[in-house]
């Protein structure tokens, strides 16, 4: 039994007596009166201190492997050691605990990282799932499997992570309106490095993640405008996809590669060496059996363009397909979407051997350039740098439209049907165009004949019965056919 331990003698009505009544007080009230800062409360701090045995410590604040080798000149990371902190609630001279660490910081990832990388890291699932959220369109397709394999590199393959880290960093200095800063060059010729080390070796083709760690880089060099690290990522991506032949390339990776390499070709001409490679596609499309909506029953004379005709159909099969499924809440399966537009992007691109040699020809480009403008708006890649291009973002492509729509002879331009006319130039308008031109405004006037009498909602109407993306053409669309009506 404790020698403080007492035994507290009560009367017959349970009361206790004056003096034990006093030591019930005393015990009850210790620490509660205590009066924070005083001699008193200094003084037993000192005697906890000296009892417990603790020793003065230094902290030094962490920093990864790389910091310490002074990669990161002027990061704030240097070494630096802090002094014992101040009294604080009456703990004269104890060091405040350090503060938890953030939860990426909890995460074991496959290279160390700094803490500034650490907010690099999560600044990036930041950006990824407002992306998600801002472009409902890409929510649609079911790509979950692949989803949660780009997760798995980030904590799986150090270099897939350096990509990260480097790609969050350059998106940094955009937002800011500078350019690539010494840090993230820095990433970026270690990332390069990696990369050159896992191409040598013998299997680094094959593995997906490396197509996408080109695929990031050549993304990083178009918002950034270099247009010589483009071509040579393309280059890159075209002799990795003609080693893998033998092995199919994820679905996911092959969207990504189509639509990188399709914009690549309209604002430059120069079209990727891996974006016709032949696949066996026209008889396996999921859509084709599908009957259109009798609201999208519009289509081309197969008699005048057969071999538009049909591409334009699958186009609007694809479409349709999206839109029920943005209006059901439902998923649309992300390999059947990447093997339906692939096919269309193919043939659209083999028929471009015809061009317009001929009047009689110019027709049938205007139908096909519009198909591929309109392919663009079906893409979340940005669009790659043409020197000397301040007006449009596909220059090659708004060329060659112009040549067409102008050199086209008025019978065979007629021979499209209304509706398509409308809406090939509201598409080529909002892709390539800024709708100031005299020539286009020209064309739409004679096109729409009585046009101050057509409202945004007519021609919406008009637009829905060919093919029309609510969620990703509305805004723009409403801005194409405001500058050409001049509203």
């Amino acid at each position: 039994m404790p020698g403080d331990f007492a035994f507290i003698s009560v009367d017959l009505k349970g009361r206790a007596v004056e003096a034990d009544r006093a030591k019930i007080r005393s015990q009850c009230m210790q620490g509660k009166n205590r009066r924070i800062g005083s001699r008193r409360d200094v003084r037993s701090a000192r005697k906890l201190r000296k009892a417990a045995g603790f020793q003065e410590q230094k902290w030094t604040v962490y920093q990864d492997s790389q910091a310490a080798q002074g990669d990161y000149h002027g990061s704030g990371l240097e070494n630096t050691e802090t002094k014992p902190q101040p009294y604080v609630d009456g703990f004269a001279g104890l060091p405040l605990a350090a503060p938890s660490p953030p939860d990426i910081a909890l995460v074991r990832l496959p290279i160390d990282t700094s803490p500034q990388s650490q907010e690099l890291l999560f600044c990036y699932f930041q950006l990824d799932n407002e992306l998600k959220l801002h472009v409902p369109f890409f929510s649609v397709l079911d790509f979950e499997a692949f989803e949660t394999l780009q997760y798995r590199w980030i904590f799986e393959d150090s270099i897939f992570l350096q990509t990260v880290l480097l790609t969050t960093s350059a998106l940094v200095d955009l937002h800011a309106g500078l350019p690539l800063q010494l840090k993230t060059v820095t990433r970026l010729r270690k990332t390069l490095k990696l990369l050159n080390q896992r191409l040598a070796e013998d299997d680094g083709y094959e593995r997906d993640v490396t197509i996408l760690i080109i695929i990031i880089l050549t993304t990083v060099a178009v918002i950034f405008k270099d247009n010589v690290a483009v071509k040579a990522h393309l280059n890159g991506l075209g002799q990795i996809v003609h080693l893998r032949t033998a092995s199919p390339i994820n679905p996911k990776l092959m969207l990504k590669l189509d639509q990188l390499g399709l914009q690549y070709a309209l604002a430059t001409g120069y079209t990727p060496s891996y974006l016709c490679r032949t696949r066996p596609l026209l008889n396996h499309l999921p859509n084709r059996t599908v009957p259109l909506p009798l609201s999208m029953s519009t289509s081309l004379p197969p008699s005048i363009f057969p071999s538009l005709a049909p591409i334009l159909q699958d186009l609007q099969r694809l479409v349709h397909s999206i839109n029920h499924h943005l209006e059901n809440g439902s998923r649309l399966l992300g390999e059947a979407f990447e093997t339906e537009n692939r096919s269309i992007q193919v043939r659209l691109l083999g028929l471009g051997s015809t061009a317009t040699s001929t009047p009689s020809e110019a027709a049938r480009e205007v139908i096909r350039l519009g198909m591929l403008a309109f392919l663009t708006t079906m893409s979340a890649s940005p669009a790659p740098p043409v020197p000397n291009s301040a007006t449009s973002r596909f220059p090659n492509l708004a060329e060659k439209l112009k040549f067409a729509l102008t050199t086209t002879r008025k019978d065979d331009w007629e021979d499209i049907p209304w509706v398509i006319r409308v809406w090939l130039l509201i598409s080529i308008t909002l892709t390539c165009f800024t709708g100031q031109e005299r020539w286009l405004r020209e064309i739409w006037a004679d096109v729409v004949k009585n046009g101050a009498a057509l409202g945004w909602e007519d021609v919406r109407e008009t637009l829905k019965s060919v093919m029309w993306i609510f969620v990703v053409h509305d805004r723009d669309g409403e801005v194409a056919w405001r500058k050409l009506t001049g509203r």
